[in-house]
């Protein structure tokens, strides 16, 4: 009776001793660098905004002219963060920049410059 209770005491030790509580960080959806923030400017057409920013989290088909960012990360300690970018486009030329936990440039009403 002696020993079962050792080995019973030492199994639930080892199995209590393997629990631990750790929480990895965890990111989602797209990095919004802010050196590619910095190069949006009104007047980019949707592939100049895919090339700097990539494809977006969410491109909704009943919105096409609505593309959004989304960015969570919760750390393993601390208040997780979220940052959203949402753009829209009119005839395929951004027109309208919304964002929420993201800077974005100081003068983003400048047009950008016409590639051909």
């Amino acid at each position: 009776m002696q020993k079962l209770l050792i080995y019973f005491s030492a199994a639930l030790l080892l199995t209590l001793s393997a629990c631990t509580l750790h929480r990895p960080t965890v990111q989602q959806g797209n990095v919004l660098d802010p050196e590619a923030l910095a190069q949006l400017r009104l007047g980019l057409n949707k592939r100049q905004v895919k090339f700097i920013l990539g494809n977006p989290v969410l491109n909704d088909p009943f919105h096409a002219e609505r593309w959004d960012y989304v960015y969570w990360l919760k750390p393993e300690q601390g208040k997780p963060a979220r940052q959203t970018l949402t753009l829209f486009f009119e005839n395929d030329t951004l027109s309208r920049m919304e964002q929420s936990g993201v800077e974005l440039p100081a003068n983003p009403a400048d047009p950008a410059p016409e590639n051909n």
